[in-house]
């Protein structure tokens, strides 16, 4: 049973028996035509021939006095509105983040070494000088917060378990010893550790990231010390800017996976075992930790435990043993809520914080094989999975993904990078803030050469080198344009032609094919362009000096994107102005790409123009 109810990031927990080191914890608008006030009244009151020519030349003079006095006015007003006002819609930047939360799940790297670092090592060796990355651990975090950004990330996911001094192998009841390099020491932290974690949270303040802290502890079922390690933690981060969401997750110390009475298991760190009823040990666990951090002053929409979604044998309510609720499984969501309802939390103020991978309905690590159940694509069954979410919940609270991407071990046919986009377009329907996506890195250097392992952003090693999922991450949280209509292709014109779009040649709209149904957010056409034809965007509103992210899918034979800009009445920027911001060889089979560009100083306008080269090639799911 315990097999069907661990999520991928907690299977890596069994290789803590022989190594301490691997962590067991994976897993905006100007209107460009405007003039100012000043110009207008220049225009009404004083270039008008027919207006001078009609006024005697004494009235005129007394006008021209009167218009220096309105002028000079305006100048005061303007002048004072500059100092006091709040900034015009002139500083806003056209275009738009298709979310709020735009994270990652965050071990950082120790570049250039085999493994690490481990999270709680991380604040533990804060200040020190590490030799492998040639700086302090701070300087270290800091230079990979700021390659995050540079994608678009502005939150991340931290985990930080419980865990206790120094290092004993022998994982096993009732000790359960978890390595003091994991997290923060039960059932009190060092002052070492407390001090390290208001600078990390400083220092995620300094860089614009906010922070998803999700606190595993492993004595859920022991409320004293748990009040005495929550509290040590929450009075350090409470009033840090960078705090988000505190998680409450973890798990009892041991657990009894049989049912004969007598704990046999230690328990794993994970996301809070709420398949287990709101009125269990770990429901009534997360109702204590709100409710204790209700009374250090936090706001409920920092407050919450991380709800499994899409695991359709404990969501189809089978009977459970132990203290489960009623003495049966639960969908995560439901006991959350519960809990919420218990608390008096209005629906405004709930956040519900969701862990969300792709994969099939009846997936064989999930679902018992003598367990009914009628199989789903893992598309169908995310968005099954999200409306039954959204059933539970209804309209009012914030509901943000903070672990989502690819099942590990990876399914056949389905790729990470096809997971988030998945994702993406279910969010999107079902208005979910965004997520945080899994994960930044992994671990250690032999996790890169697994293909069972869902693909992280970055590969191990002291250089910056992404793997191909960057570009679905980059338009997940990039800055896109305003106004790139009929992206999919879906709508044309009486001539076939798609609408929204200038094209040259004999372009047009093919049916999907050779595309598996399940990538339903594609549509159900593509443009299909000939040797040098073209496919250009309308004419779309940009900010100057602002960077763009357009992501699209493609396939076929070599391919070129462009910009062409168009400046501001009265600029200096020539029209038709021309920047290539992507060159791509042949790609044999849809794949994602997102390219950012950064416009000239005085752009307005900018038209968006993909080339098919030597051969042809297909355009699909712009934006």
């Amino acid at each position: 049973m315990a097999a069907l109810l661990v999520r991928s990031r907690s299977r890596a927990f069994a290789r803590l028996v022989t190594s301490h080191v691997v962590m067991p914890v994976e897993r905006t608008r100007a209107n460009w035509r405007e003039c100012s006030p000043i110009f207008a009244m220049q225009k009404v009151v004083g270039s008008s021939p027919i207006i001078r020519s009609e006024i005697p030349a004494k009235w005129r003079s007394l006008g021209r006095l009167v218009l220096l006095a309105v002028v000079q006015m305006l100048l005061h007003v303007t002048a004072g509105a500059k100092a006091s006002a709040p900034p015009s819609t002139r500083s806003v930047r056209v275009g738009h983040y298709l979310f709020a939360t735009r994270g990652l799940d965050v071990q950082f790297e120790r570049r250039g070494w085999s493994s690490g670092y481990n999270p709680g090592e991380v604040l533990q060796k804060w200040n020190e000088f590490d030799n492998v990355v040639g700086s302090t651990v701070e300087a270290e975090v800091a230079r990979q917060l700021d390659h995050m950004k540079a994608l678009g990330v502005n939150e991340i996911w931290y985990p930080l378990p419980s865990s206790d001094e120094g290092y004993d192998p022998n994982f096993v009841p009732p000790a359960c010893p978890m390595p003091e390099v994991l997290g923060l020491r039960w059932p009190q932290p060092t002052p070492t550790e407390l001090t390290s974690l208001g600078a990390f949270f400083d220092l995620l303040e300094r860089k614009g990231v906010k922070v998803i802290l999700e606190l595993q502890n492993n004595h859920m079922e022991d409320q004293t010390d748990s009040a005495r390690w929550l509290g040590a933690i929450l009075d350090v981060v409470k009033d840090k800017p960078a705090l988000d969401l505190v998680q409450f997750d973890g798990n009892l110390h041991t657990l009894d996976l049989n049912g004969d009475g007598i704990d046999e298991t230690c328990g794993v760190p994970s996301e809070a075992p709420l398949w287990l009823g709101a009125t269990s040990r770990a429901g009534s666990y997360v109702r204590f930790a709100i409710a204790l951090a209700l009374a250090k002053g936090l706001p409920a929409q920092k407050l919450s435990a991380e709800s499994i979604v899409g695991n359709y044998f404990t969501d189809s309510h089978p009977v459970a043993y132990g203290d489960a609720t009623d003495g049966h499984f639960w969908a995560p969501v439901e006991s959350m809520k519960a809990i919420f309802d218990s608390l008096g939390v209005p629906p405004g103020q709930r956040t519900y914080a969701l862990s969300f991978y792709e994969h099939r309905k009846c997936n064989p690590a999930i679902v018992p094989s003598s367990y009914p159940c009628v199989d789903a694509d893992p598309q169908s069954w995310a968005e099954e999975s999200l409306r039954r979410v959204r059933d539970v919940v209804v309209v009012g609270p914030r509901l943000v993904a903070t672990e989502m991407g690819g099942w590990t071990p990876v399914e056949g046919g389905w790729p990470t990078a096809d997971a988030v986009e998945g994702l993406v377009s279910v969010f999107q329907r079902y208005h979910v803030n965004g997520g945080a996506f899994w994960r930044w890195t992994n671990f250690n250097n032999s996790e890169d050469g697994d293909p069972s392992v869902a693909t992280p952003v970055k590969r191990r090693g002291a250089a910056y080198t992404y793997n191909a999922i960057v570009s679905a991450i980059r338009d997940m949280d990039g800055f896109h344009l305003d106004g790139i209509v009929n992206g999919s292709f879906e709508d044309a014109n009486g001539t076939g032609r798609p609408t929204g779009w200038s094209v040259t040649g004999r372009a047009t709209r093919l049916k999907v094919s050779g595309e598996p149904g399940a990538r339903s957010w594609r549509g159900s056409y593509v443009l299909r362009l000939g040797p040098e034809e073209t496919a250009a965007t309308r004419l779309l509103r940009v900010s100057p000096r602002t960077t763009y992210t357009l992501a699209f899918d493609r396939r076929g034979g070599p391919a070129s994107v462009s910009v062409r800009y168009m400046a501001c009445r009265g600029a200096r920027l020539a029209r038709g102005r021309r920047a290539v911001v992507f060159k791509a060889p042949r790609a044999p089979s849809f794949a994602r790409f997102a390219v950012t560009f950064a416009t000239p100083s005085q752009a307005c306008l900018a038209r968006v123009v993909f080339a098919a080269k030597r051969t042809s090639l297909e355009l699909d799911y712009v934006r």
